[in-house]
């Protein structure tokens, strides 16, 4: 059965890094059931101590469920010390380069547009980890 929004949240919070490994665990397992309705909530969620267990409830989803959020997922990667960061590239580097070597190149002209160096650095080294 689907979470409620209220549920659902419950456990994004319960991600937090500040909360007990048991709730942690069982916010990821929980979450790790999300459908493709929910899934941009994990994307860099409430507070900074929720993004690592995000990032790993994310990195277990299907490349069809992340390439709809997959713009959202590079934004993730302007600075890689963000919790979750190098999981998400970790994981983004594992998706079929054909299917998504479009949106990063969209990606790299808005980190140029927005002079953001560092962003533009991370995909490109994202381009050269795709299978």
């Amino acid at each position: 059965m689907e979470a409620s929004v209220g549920e659902l949240m419950n456990h994004i919070k319960n991600l937090s890094w500040n909360v007990a490994n048991e709730l942690q665990s069982e916010a990821i397992e929980e979450l790790s059931k999300t459908t493709s309705e929910n899934i941009s909530k994990l994307i860099m969620p409430l507070q900074k101590d929720c993004w690592e267990n995000a990032a790993l409830v994310l990195s277990g989803f299907s490349d069809s469920l992340l390439e709809q959020v997959f713009m959202d997922l590079l934004t993730w990667l302007q600075d890689l010390s963000w919790p979750g960061s190098l999981i998400v590239m970790k994981r983004l580097a594992q998706m079929n380069k054909e299917a998504v070597e479009e949106k990063i190149q969209l990606a790299i002209s808005q980190a140029i547009t927005e002079n953001e160096e560092e962003w533009k650095d991370n995909l490109e080294m994202l381009l050269e980890k795709l299978k």
